[in-house]
């Protein structure tokens, strides 16, 4: 019987007979060609009262005639009986064929109660005639005369074609299967007639026509009525056999067919016989479900269902026999025997693997209960109930007649279900890794050392993964001690890699497990993994977390001069001895994968809590996340890698609030020249320096786009390096116009205190490039004096300026008016309206001419709003001018000026308006800045003051101006100086219009008026002197009429003429409009001195 094969060869199951007589032995070709197309294949039935039915597949067995027994059931009664005949002539069928014939109907005489057909089978490749005076008939018609009743069908061997082939075998295969689900219903209806017609209350009767029908449904695959039946049936015998039947004894082994060692597996047998009881109807049960989930389709429920029906009969039988001693014996052999039946075919496939890992599973571990109930064989990890099961078979007490036996058996049974697990689904690898642990034990049991390592290698570390630590530490220890037991060893493959890993790193692996899966203690371990660790050169990279928890400060500080600490606190919660690390360090990484380490050497970690102090002289100032922290003992590096999943706190590294270390500040410079751009640069205790270098380097705004400014004006060099203290600033040259540069510093040198060490610092400065200021100028010519005239303004709106004086310096050839000093700033906020206009007379002195190559020099003193404000707040709200105050709060003037200050964002228009100081109201960062505060400054008092004054400026503080006045006289102004030149001059003329007489004009009357032109070439130093001649014109206009002389030429020399003018309205005129020509090009420099001046017309 199997799973994979047709019920026809599944003994004790129902299955469709046909038989066959073959006396002249030419069946088997025959037989081959049916055989090939059965079972058959979607035969229709339709019950009496029912809806039609598909019979999907039908198995069919064919049998000899001879073989059958004489005491047949109705199911073993053949459906259809053949007689195979031959015949070559007509003499030849009236001596033999004819005669057999009837003798074979004769024993369709036998009383039978099932139909069958009988059907011959004509095998004749030849045309046999039989011929008298009158007619001439054929074989087939002479066998219809002399049997009328007796179907024959004549047989092929011979075909024209495969088609014909294929044709006359679908028809002879139709045909049959209309004869099988005819005598099916002929049976059925039989069956049914008699259980309706039958007035008897015999129970042998009732239980036999019950068995007759269930078997002809399961026969035919009808399952809905095959279980219908077989539900009833169970429910009727046990009602009818209401007394309690014997137990009876286990069948050992057990046989699944019909009836085998004198135990007949047929109910109404039994009845008949006064011999049921409890074991045989739970085997019959327990067979014809068999049979339904054999038929059962899909696949997928046909194996769950059987898994299910086994278990259940197993319970059954544990339940009834439960004090058996041959209970284990039984379960064993029905195992065994249902595993040969099941997957005695060869079929594959993961449900077929998973049902037979499962009864595999069951009957070793029912052979283990008999080992350990009938020896002194023991299994590592096994433990079976003792109890009273003996094992009465030889063949099974051999398999543990002695203990190297058991151990090869023990060993066998599991790898072939190992074995088994690789064809079933992904699921079944736990069931396989708990078998490669049995596997791994009974190897270390039988100190197979080598084959133990191969095998626990995968299982302890699976089972660690798998969080399975009671069984992964368990593995473990006898891990490593096959490891010590095998020094022979030098290399382990892992995971079928060719490349072997040293023994003595995984060992030490394996003890720092061993230690890690333990709550505390492992003393002893841990000095065995000192030893193997000495021992051992072979580098061991081990997770720190499985030994240590590990905390990582977010703050860094400054223990001596340019040492910058990082704490961290390890928690040793496994080793109770001290541990001592030759070296501990931290890396950390920012965004622009640039690294740090932080590091200590010898160490010693003591258990529970360790603080450690971790330093570098080699800082990169700026946010950094936490990437490694690694602690080495020996070769062993305990390490713990922080990955982007693992949510851990920025770490800031920024210069400390008080710091005595040696620095290099870079700023945007106090005094501005438009000439020159440049930074300016500060040293901190420079005296404790011996040697040092700082490298500048520009940097790119971004990955798109070259860098805005260059130290040389060609835009080649961004880097330059400056080695003396004394270097104060630093120039570059703006390439295209620019708000601001970043600069990197990365400063190297030595303390005299400390000359073997090297420091390095690094940092990357914002220098704003665009001024605050905007300055503008135009130039104004009247006559023989000269006048700069300058705009000056905030470059925007929400940075204001404060103006203190403007100066204008020349050379000493030149006079120019006295400065502008403000009394009080004078507040320019980038609005139109706020501007600044200053005006500046330059005059030559003695016989000086203007000359466009003198250079004049514009000073403005101005401070932005922001930096008087934060002097402000910084002198008169925090230090208020207290000289104790002032002196404790300047050890941390540093980290205010440089965290705290630009940090603030204040609120220019109360300032303005009210002058009141407060912050924005928007402004979101007073928490940061608190926190920040909180980090960096150790002293309460200054803490305190600091946190105070912030408060105080959410709500705002009320200054007065004397107050603002006098707190800002010390504050240091920004000067920006701005060079400018005359304009290149060449002519210059001077025209002034009076009239004759001193009266007022009137209408329509023409006046004489005095034209004075004065050539003031002579004044520049690039005036033309040449003899020239230009052209004057007095324009006409709707005022004004020209009466007489209106255009004239003009020499070099000075020009004294008359001009008469009739007024054209009333009013108050302007003087009508003038212009010089040079060869028609209109001149710009032409001072009309009457050009602002107005006529009375009356």
């Amino acid at each position: 019987m199997s799973m994979g094969k047709d019920n026809a060869t599944s003994p004790g199951f129902s299955v469709v007979t046909f038989s066959y007589f073959d006396p002249f032995e030419v069946f088997d070709a025959l037989k081959a060609e049916i055989e090939l197309r059965l079972p058959f294949q979607n035969l229709h039935w339709k019950p009496i009262d029912g809806t039609l039915r598909t019979i999907r597949q039908l198995p069919v067995r064919l049998i000899a005639e001879t073989s059958i027994n004489g005491e047949t059931t109705q199911l073993q009664e053949p459906f259809i009986m053949f007689l195979i005949v031959s015949c070559s002539s007509i003499d030849e069928y009236r001596a033999k064929v004819r005669p057999l014939v009837r003798q074979w109907l004769s024993g369709s005489d036998r009383v039978t109660e099932m139909s069958t057909k009988r059907i011959i089978l004509l095998r004749c490749n030849l045309e046999v005639l039989d011929s008298n005076l009158f007619k001439t008939i054929s074989l087939i018609e002479k066998f219809a005369k002399d049997f009328p009743q007796m179907p024959v069908i004549e047989m092929k061997t011979i075909y024209k074609s495969e088609g014909e082939r294929r044709e006359f075998w679908t028809s002879i295969m139709s045909r049959l299967g209309s004869c099988v689900i005819e005598i099916f219903q002929e049976r059925l209806k039989t069956i049914e007639d008699q259980i309706r017609n039958s007035n008897s209350n015999d129970l042998v009767e009732i239980a036999k026509q019950q068995e007759q029908v269930l078997r002809l449904y399961l026969a035919f695959s009808l399952q809905d009525e095959a279980s219908n039946e077989l539900k009833i049936y169970e429910r009727e015998l046990r009602a009818a056999t209401n007394v309690k039947l014997p137990t009876g004894r286990l069948e050992i082994p057990f046989s699944f067919e019909n009836s085998t060692g004198g135990q007949n597996t047929s109910i109404a047998s039994l009845l008949a016989q006064n011999e049921l009881n409890t074991f045989q109807v739970t085997k019959f049960f327990f067979l014809r479900q068999l049979e339904l989930i054999y038929n059962q389709q899909p696949q997928a429920s046909r194996f769950g269902r059987l898994y299910a029906h086994i278990l259940s009969f197993l319970t059954n039988v544990r339940a009834t026999f439960l004090n058996s001693a041959n209970l284990h014996e039984f379960e064993y052999y029905f195992l065994d025997n249902l595993i040969s039946l099941v997957f005695a075919s060869e079929e594959s496939g993961a449900l077929a693997s998973e049902l037979e890992v499962n009864l595999k599973l069951l009957q070793r571990d029912v052979w283990l209960s008999l080992v350990y109930n009938n020896s002194k064989f023991r299994a590592l990890e096994k433990r079976y109930q003792l109890n009273n099961c003996v094992c009465s078979q030889e063949p099974l007490k051999k398999t543990f007649q002695d203990e190297e036996t058991f151990q090869q058996n023990y060993l066998k049974l599991t790898k072939e279900i190992i074995s088994l697990t690789s064809q079933c689904s992904s699921k079944r690898q736990r069931t396989a890794d708990l078998l490669s642990v049995d596997v791994a034990l009974m190897y270390y049991q039988m100190e197979d050392y080598e084959n133990a390592i191969g095998v626990l290698t995968s299982c302890f570390e699976y089972y660690k993964e798998s969080e399975w630590n009671v069984i992964g530490t368990a593995l473990l220890e006898r891990f490593v001690d096959c490891l010590i037991k095998c020094p022979d060893i030098k290399g382990i493959s892992i995971e079928d890699d060719d490349e072997k890993v040293p023994t003595g790193p995984l060992l030490r692996n394996s003890i720092l497990n061993l230690i890690s899966a333990s709550e505390s203690g492992n003393a002893e371990l841990w000095d065995r993994f000192v030893k193997t660790n000495n021992d051992d050169m072979d580098n061991l990279v081990y997770p720190l977390e499985n030994l240590f928890d590990v905390k990582v400060d977010s703050r860094i500080n400054v223990t001596n001069s340019n040492v910058f600490v990082l704490k961290i606190m390890l928690t040793n919660v496994k080793v109770t001895s001290t541990i001592t690390s030759s070296n501990i360090s931290v890396l950390l990484k920012n965004h622009s994968d640039e690294f740090l380490r932080f590091e200590a050497e010898n160490i010693a970690l003591n258990y529970g809590e360790n603080s450690v102090l971790l330093g570098s002289t080699k800082v990169i100032f700026g946010t950094f996340e936490l990437v490694n922290l690694g602690v080495t003992i020996g070769n062993t590096s305990l390490s713990k890698d922080f990955g982007d999943s693992e949510v851990s706190e920025e770490i800031l590294v920024e210069k400390p609030a008080q710091s005595s270390c040696f620095d290099a500040i870079l700023s945007p410079p106090q005094h501005f020249d438009l000439s020159t751009s440049y930074v300016t640069l500060n040293f901190l205790n420079e005296h404790k320096v011996s040697d040092f270098s700082l490298e500048l380097t520009i940097l790119e705004p971004n990955k798109f786009r070259k860098a805005g400014a260059a130290f040389d004006t060609e835009g080649q060099e961004f880097s330059t390096v400056i080695s003396d203290v004394k270097q104060r600033r630093v120039v570059f040259y703006c390439l295209r116009p620019i708000d601001k540069i970043l600069i990197r510093q990365r400063l190297s040198f030595k303390l005299k205190a400390n000359p073997d060490t090297e420091f390095f610092q690094s940092q990357t400065t914002e220098i704003r490039c665009k001024l605050p200021i905007t300055v503008s100028v135009e130039d104004i010519l009247k006559g023989q004096d000269f006048y700069f005239k300058f705009l000056l303004n905030a470059a925007s709106t929400e940075e204001p300026i404060l103006v203190h004086s403007t100066e204008l310096t020349a050379s000493n050839d030149y006079l120019t008016c006295e400065s502008f000093q403000c009394q009080q700033p004078l507040l320019l906020n980038g609005d139109e309206s706020s501007t600044c206009f200053n005006f500046f007379r330059v005059k030559p002195k003695d016989n000086h001419r203007f000359n466009a190559r003198d250079v004049f020099s514009l000073n403005v003193q101005f401070n932005t709003m922001r930096k008087q404000l934060e002097h402000l707040v910084t002198n008169a709200l925090l230090f208020q001018g207290d000289i104790d105050r002032i002196s404790k709060l300047e050890a941390v003037r540093s980290f205010w000026d440089y965290y705290i200050l630009p940090k603030i964002d204040f609120n220019y228009r109360a300032f303005q308006d009210k002058s009141i100081v407060k912050l924005r109201d928007e402004s979101e960062n007073v928490q940061s800045l608190l926190k920040k505060i909180n980090e960096h400054v150790d002293q309460q008092e200054i803490r305190q003051w600091m946190r105070d004054w912030l408060k105080k400026l959410i709500s705002g503080v009320k200054v007065d101006d004397s107050e603002v006045a006098g707190f800002l006289k010390d504050l240091d102004k920004c000067s920006l100086n701005v060079t400018v030149n005359l304009p290149p001059i060449s002519q210059s003329f001077e025209v002034e219009l009076n009239p004759s007489e001193n009266k007022y004009l009137e209408l329509g009357n023409p006046t004489t008026f005095y034209l004075s032109i004065r050539n003031l070439a002579h004044l520049w130093i690039d005036g033309d002197h040449s003899k020239h001649t230009y052209v004057f014109e007095l324009l006409t206009s709707s005022d004004w009429l020209v009466n007489g002389r209106r255009k004239f030429s003009l020499e070099n020399q000075d020009t004294q003429t008359e001009v008469v003018l009739l007024p054209l309205k009333r009013g108050r005129l302007n003087y009508p409009r003038i212009e010089i020509y040079d060869q028609n090009q209109k001149l710009n420099c032409v001072y009309f001195v009457n050009m602002h001046e107005t006529l009375v017309v009356i």
